[in-house]
């Protein structure tokens, strides 16, 4: 498969996870809302967040996750996306872990399950094509480095999207 069928499909299938997790966190949080389990899930935080900022959240991960792909094919860098396949998978184990962890279905295990084994073929694909399982470690730490920064980014940023979609509501 080629680089640009790799990372491309890859960017697509990010997608459907952020879209399940737009989709059915709304009504996971409210099936769930006397469950204390739920409370100890990270979606939790989400509960007094509109969909509206969440999908702006989410806008601004995925223009990222295209940026960085666009670099990885302009450029030749598949040890780049591979590393940045890396800190993504990560992401979705976490959310598989969450999940097992809570015996409870959470809003994005679903598309976290099913695009997993495109990820590992991705990242292997891609890996081997770099030439240095090296490059390929370097890439890992710096994108997860980045991904940790971003999340830190957004959800500092959340109020502030909130409050200016909504000035009404007055709480920020």
């Amino acid at each position: 498969m080629t680089l640009e069928n790799l990372v491309w499909i890859s960017v697509a299938l990010f997608m459907v996870h952020e879209f399940e997790e737009l989709v059915r966190i709304r009504p996971w949080l409210a099936r769930h809302r006397d469950d204390p389990r739920a409370r100890e899930q990270g979606f939790w935080s989400f509960s007094g967040t509109s969909t509206s900022t969440m999908a702006a959240m989410i806008f601004e991960e995925y223009v990222l996750f295209v940026l960085f792909a666009l670099a990885a094919v302009l450029f030749h860098l598949p040890g780049m996306f591979s590393g940045l396949l890396v800190a993504y998978t990560l992401h979705l184990l976490g959310h598989i872990a969450e999940a097992i962890r809570l015996r409870m279905q959470t809003p994005s295990v679903i598309s976290s399950v099913i695009t997993l084994p495109w990820y590992l073929y991705a990242i292997a694909a891609l890996a081997g094509r770099s030439g240095s399982i090296i490059e390929v470690g370097v890439w890992s730490v710096a994108c997860i480095g980045v991904m940790l920064a971003n999340f830190a980014l957004i959800y500092r940023l959340r109020p502030i999207i909130e409050a200016r979609l909504y000035p009404a509501r007055g709480d920020g």
